[in-house]
């Protein structure tokens, strides 16, 4: 397994800049200082900390939520939806993450469907988006090599402190819920959790090296910006020519459900001299379960497609 140290000098870069200003850029060369917990540019001096979770390159813990839901209410909510969980015989709540029928749901045996009709082993380097709790994040170590990296990155670093946990140690949770999830997650991926890192990044300028990504994950994000192209202009940046796209996207849901979604068209925004669709699914339903109704609810259908770096 390659080494936080290792990471850093191979993939990442000091993020002190705005990819449409290119006067201010720095291309300084992290090196992560152990000692005093810090990634620090080699050419400008800015330090970055290293947290027990990664390293965090945000200036706000948090960015404004389009809702108003703090930290820990927006933890809750995707806890529930991405890591739904059940009850056993004895009425202790249970995890029901992988295997059981009510979180195989169509949206994520389409984007793991997608993945593997790829075909790609043996990757160095893969990146999920908007990883959140990292539910998605983890299904990419399928996909590496025994020396591979997968990061997840968010601005929600309660998400990502949450994340983190379960990969890492079940010792670390509170609740029985969380710890039967960590188990549920070590059952299946066993070592090769060690492979899985966390880091605070802006999606609109990563602290990730330019044509250094072999796979990029962006389930459920692009929509959320104001202006996607500038999203999708950074994932062009740091995939790597001939390197993968995956992208879900929300384009269709009931009038009468308010959500922070707004519908995007994929052929509108991807710019064609960047990326060459590979696939396309269409509509692929977003359910998450009812726990009182113990089934499936279809909130709104997703775009799934993928690209390649051209």
């Amino acid at each position: 397994m390659k080494s936080l140290q290792e990471v850093v000098r191979q993939y990442m870069r000091c993020p002190r800049h705005w990819h449409w200003e290119p006067a201010e850029v720095c291309l300084g060369q992290l090196e992560a200082d152990h000692l005093a917990q810090i990634l620090r540019c080699q050419r400008c001096g800015w330090t970055y900390p290293i947290t027990p979770w990664g390293p965090h390159f945000l200036s706000e813990d948090v960015h404004e939520d389009p809702f108003g839901l703090g930290p820990t209410e927006r933890l809750e909510q995707y806890r529930r939806i991405h890591f739904p969980t059940g009850r056993d015989l004895a009425g202790d709540p249970v995890a029901t993450a992988f295997g059981a029928s009510v979180f195989d749901t169509p949206f994520y045996d389409a984007i793991r469907g997608e993945i593997a009709q790829l075909g790609v082993k043996e990757l160095d380097f893969a990146v999920d988006i908007g990883c959140a709790t990292g539910r998605s994040t983890v299904d990419l170590v399928s996909c590496l090599s025994g020396e591979g990296i997968v990061l997840g990155v968010d601005s929600n670093i309660a998400l990502l402190k949450w994340a983190a946990t379960l990969v890492r140690s079940s010792a670390d949770l509170t609740n029985s819920v969380d710890r039967a999830i960590s188990s549920d997650l070590l059952a299946r991926f066993g070592s090769d959790l060690g492979k899985v890192m966390f880091a605070g990044m802006d999606a609109l300028n990563l602290a990730v090296a330019s044509d250094a990504v072999d796979i990029v994950l962006a389930l459920n994000v692009i929509d959320r910006f104001d202006k996607p192209e500038l999203a999708l202009a950074e994932i062009a940046r740091v995939t790597k020519p001939g390197g993968h796209f995956v992208v879900a996207c929300p384009f269709d849901w009931p009038r009468d459900r308010e959500l922070e979604f707004r519908p995007l068209q994929l052929s509108d925004i991807v710019v064609p001299e960047q990326f060459e669709l590979v696939s396309n699914q269409g509509a692929v339903p977003w359910s998450v379960p009812d726990a009182r109704s113990n089934r499936l609810v279809h909130l709104y259908a997703c775009e799934v497609a993928v690209y390649r770096r051209r």
